[in-house]
């Protein structure tokens, strides 16, 4: 108790040195300038004529990669033996305490400029009365994200050399989290792998990890992602400061616990991807699969295999919203029973390998008004029986489990033998 308080005190103090820094309201006021003009502007918020704050929440995490380095630069950077760092070193407080007080610190003022734009939700009433649950869980996902963002950007400060230089490790580590799947969340940001290496590495990446929230649903998995990763970032930024203070360099045995631990999270994060723990929060349980659903799926007799044909590039946000909802109950169809449903993702872009799959598969194709096809269907296989769903109606997305459940049934009752009788007894009558 005495070691937290004296990291309270330490809080309390820095906090009051960082209030009386005029460049701390200059960088909270641009953050929630910029953050407000990209919403109600360029993501068009009153054109989507849905109560949704969706266009704030995909704007924070990239704005945010290059805010929070600003707050977390010069927290060891500006020293390199530390002997310049204040008063609180020679005080009798374990360095732990030190380095979590700082990161509690900078995550305060992360907090509030993102709670700042809080009041946007009120404005969602000209919209249509809005879903809070899914506020709620996108505000929570955002607070984890930040979170993990002042970590790192911590650990980058006793990284570098200079302040200069914390921030652009600190702004390039926080974009490249954000580049691995970035395919799920952002229509703008390009991809440079194959969507099958995509979908390999994506559980690595943060969109990943926001997109089930974003909708209101909390998912174990994602609250597992972004502890680890805090965790992980002030782990090493505590062991790296203690080097500098005794003025040494990590030994090798240091060094592969760094390594080991590192590639420990990635693999636990990549083996997590098949759990399923998760807390639907919206109000009418968009994402919870009804109970005789659940059913029918864990008693079919053999598996069923469903290609999801989703182009998406290109396509309007109305129709990439309904892909990525129709994408996430499927996967909530195979979370009940992966041996029993099996979901593959395909993406038919133009002129590729996988448009001549979609048409063969009978899907149908979207013209857009630059002439390009885009798809949205479902072909669902069990043995040699074949059902598909050629093109999904945003018309009926109220149905959409039931229209999925009813193919599904569909098909399972055609995929069973039929018995018959031949005999030249009269067995009519």
């Amino acid at each position: 108790m005495v070691t937290i308080k004296k990291a309270w005190i330490l809080y309390l103090h820095e906090g009051r040195i960082l209030l009386r820094q005029p460049q701390t309201y200059w960088i909270l006021a641009a953050n929630l300038f910029v953050v407000n003009a990209l919403t109600l502007g360029s993501s068009k918020f009153f054109d989507t004529s849905h109560a949704s704050l969706l266009p704030l929440f995909l704007n924070i995490p990239i704005l945010g990669s290059l805010f929070i380095p600003l707050l977390t630069m010069s927290q060891w950077a500006k020293s390199k033996t530390l002997d310049a760092l204040p008063w609180f070193f020679s005080f009798p407080l374990p360095l732990w305490s030190v380095v979590l007080a700082r990161f509690a610190l900078a995550w305060s003022f992360a907090l509030v400029a993102l709670f700042a734009t809080f009041p946007l939700g009120f404005t969602l009433a000209y919209l249509g009365p809005p879903d809070w649950g899914t506020i709620a869980t996108g505000y929570l996902a955002l607070a984890s994200l930040c979170a993990f963002q002042v970590a790192w950007g911590s650990l980058a400060s006793a990284l570098a050399p200079h302040v200069l230089a914390a921030y652009v490790l600190a702004a390039s580590g926080n974009i490249f989290f954000i580049g691995l799947g970035s395919h799920l969340l952002f229509e703008k940001i390009p991809t440079f792998l194959p969507l099958a290496w995509n979908e390999r590495l994506s559980p690595l990446g943060v969109p990943y990890h926001l997109i089930a929230d974003f909708r209101g649903v909390i998912d174990l998995r994602d609250v597992f992602y972004f502890l680890a990763w805090t965790l992980f970032c002030l782990y090493l930024n505590q062991s790296i400061l203690y080097n500098k203070r005794k003025q040494r360099r990590p030994g090798r045995t240091t060094m592969f616990a760094y390594l080991s631990t590192s590639a420990g999270i990635f693999l636990l994060i990549l083996l997590a991807r098949d759990a399923h723990v998760r807390w639907d929060l919206t109000e009418e349980k968009l994402y919870t699969l009804s109970a005789g659903t659940k059913d029918i799926i864990e008693r079919l007799e053999k598996p069923v295999h469903a290609d999801f044909y989703f182009t998406r590039s290109n396509v309007p946000s109305s129709l990439k919203h309904y892909g990525q909802r129709i994408e996430e109950l499927l996967r909530e169809y195979a979370a009940t029973s992966p041996n029993n449903f099996r979901l593959h993702l395909i993406d038919p872009a133009q002129d590729s390998e996988e448009e001549v799959q979609a048409r063969i598969a009978g899907m149908h194709a979207i013209t857009g008004p630059g002439g390009d096809n885009s798809y949205l269907g479902l072909a669902l296989r069990q043995g040699d029986h074949n059902l598909s769903i050629p093109l999904f109606n945003i018309q009926t997305e109220a149905q959409l489990e039931y229209e999925l459940t009813e193919s599904i049934v569909r098909l399972a009752q055609a995929a069973k033998p039929s018995l018959g009788i031949m005999s030249d007894l009269p067995l009519v009558g």
